[in-house]
């Protein structure tokens, strides 16, 4: 049975992260908004990641102004910490904004949000890329799945592209080869209304795309929150695998579709070249996971990633080349601690 709160109904915290992109931000807690829930109470928690342009004032002005029917209420990441730290129940609002005051990178700016929304009492925590818009009835068919199987830690959508409504990103996850490294989406470029079998796509679902991500009180108890040092990128498979290590499973609800714009933010895409700071990233994360976890096949990952070297010079892709090569050397890529404007 689905965990509830004091008045017999669920609470969802629908945690979006803005970086730089206050437009699609806005368009994405309007869909969440519109689209509501008949199995939930939910509140949208936005959090602003020290962005150096004008989101935060944006935000500001433009949340209460598009929802005046709504609960407003804004908060500073300390404030936020001192809610946590207290026993006094938070009150939800309808929408919340919280001021991160720096860039945090994904998993640190999110665990904002979650911290707020365990303070007030969350039953789920739903992880939403700002890049995303949502369907009528993407969030109750989460929430549906989730409730049959309380065994199911972290719950994901069916991901659409935005530009191509017909084409799958991914069916909820993705699988992963840990002699590589590397991840690969369930479904990738596959036709939206083709045959899948969800239960053989959540046995091979090694984690969930983290663009789409319900997350159940249970799971943040045992397993907690996302670990901050990846900075961005391989941050929802680390979680994955902690959580499966705690005996939760992952899901995949095939009625819950997203639209997914991918990459607005950093300029990364599974269909195009990655940005130079995605690849720094991507490459420096690929081998702190892989110490972490598969710590036997660190060998055959950096002969890989040798290898990929080889194939970036060729190409003349010489900002990724060297990406790789300062990770073999063990490089930490300088992080953007942006603070808000």
């Amino acid at each position: 049975m689905m965990p509830l709160d004091a008045d017999g109904v669920p609470l969802v915290a629908v945690v979006v992260l803005n970086f730089r992109g206050w437009q699609d931000t806005l368009a994405c807690v309007h869909s969440v908004l519109e689209a509501g829930s008949s199995r939930a109470r939910v509140t949208v928690v936005v959090c602003e990641n020290g962005s150096p342009d004008d989101s935060l004032q944006r935000l500001q002005a433009q949340l209460p102004a598009q929802n005046p029917a709504r609960s407003f209420t804004q908060l500073t990441r300390p404030e936020v910490a001192t809610l946590a730290a207290s026993r006094h129940p938070v009150k939800p609002a309808d929408i919340v904004l919280i001021d991160n005051q720096e860039n945090l990178g994904f998993a640190g700016g999110c665990n904002v949000g979650i911290r707020w929304a365990q303070a007030a009492g969350a039953d789920f925590v739903w992880l939403l890329n700002n890049d995303t818009e949502v369907m009528h009835g993407t969030l109750d068919a989460l929430l549906e799945h989730m409730q049959q199987d309380l065994r199911i830690g972290l719950c994901g959508s069916k991901l659409v592209y935005h530009d191509a409504r017909d084409t799958i990103q991914a069916r909820g996850g993705a699988v992963f080869d840990p002699r590589q490294a590397i991840g690969q989406h369930l479904g990738v470029g596959e036709a939206l209304d083709s045959p899948e079998d969800p239960s053989a796509i959540e046995s091979a679902m090694n984690y969930v795309v983290g663009a789409s991500m319900l997350v159940s009180r249970a799971f943040l108890t045992r397993v907690g929150p996302m670990t901050e040092d990846y900075f961005l990128f391989y941050e929802e498979l680390d979680w994955a695998m902690r959580g499966q290590r705690q005996g939760f499973r992952l899901g995949y609800a095939p009625r819950s579709v997203v639209l997914h714009k991918e990459g607005a933010t950093i300029g990364t895409s599974h269909r195009g070249r990655s940005s130079p700071l995605a690849m720094r990233l991507l490459s420096f994360n690929r081998l702190l996971f892989t110490r972490r976890f598969y710590p036997e096949h660190l060998g055959s990952v950096r002969r890989r990633m040798a290898l990929e070297v080889l194939v970036f010079i060729k190409r003349g892709e010489w900002a990724s080349a060297w990406a790789l090569v300062r990770a073999l050397a063990g490089v930490r890529p300088s992080l953007p601690h942006h603070r808000a404007a």
